[in-house]
């Protein structure tokens, strides 16, 4: 037999579903049922001769007439035969690749939870101890800012502002320039308007 795109010898399969048996293809009269699971169910042998002789009649019962047993059997009614060995063990074997695999996953899985909650662990405590040493620098800031504005050290306030602004600083290209704004404070601190 040939096929259409040229190649000589192809092998036709076919694979028939249950209803669609066509008894005279069949060359031996055996069908064999096997379940999802890869379980074959007894072989149903059809009476070709039987058959033959009722191909002329249409009536409803040419197709059961060669037929030794009932297709409502085949859904449940019979036992199964064993698996092959080779399909048994295979089946075995996937199962505990599968089993294996699941619990891979599940150590994966608990894995990165426990590294989730460590890390979260981590970042809540720096951020408590960022925010106990940024409350202990104000409140020290505010003290020291109190003792100074207590003593009386300065005689004017243009003197205490300029002592709680950093004249030294350098301008940063990203800000805006506070240049004049430092020259109008030393003035002021040096020539208080009256």
């Amino acid at each position: 037999m040939s096929d259409p795109f040229g190649e000589e010898n192809v092998e036709i399969t076919e694979e028939f579903v249950e209803g669609d048996i066509n008894e005279n293809d069949l060359i031996d009269g055996n069908v064999e049922y096997v379940d999802g699971n890869g379980i074959s169910f007894e072989t149903t042998t059809f009476d070709n001769s039987n058959n033959n002789n009722n191909n002329n009649n249409h009536n409803n019962n040419s197709y059961n007439s060669g037929f030794d047993g009932d297709l409502s059997s085949v859904d449940g009614d019979m036992k199964p035969k064993e698996t092959a060995p080779a399909m048994r063990e295979y089946l075995e074997k996937h199962e505990k690749e599968m089993q294996e695999k699941k619990k891979k996953s599940e150590e994966k899985r608990q894995k990165k939870i426990a590294e989730a909650k460590q890390s979260l662990d981590n970042f809540y405590s720096e951020r408590e101890a960022k925010k106990k040493t940024a409350l202990k620098n104000n409140r020290d800031h505010n003290k020291s800012l109190e003792t100074d504005s207590t003593s009386g050290n300065t005689t004017h306030t243009w003197e205490s502002v300029v002592s709680m602004i950093d004249l030294q600083a350098k301008p940063n290209p990203a800000n805006k320039d506070t240049s004049r704004m430092r020259e109008i404070l030393i003035r002021l601190k040096n020539q208080p308007i009256v």
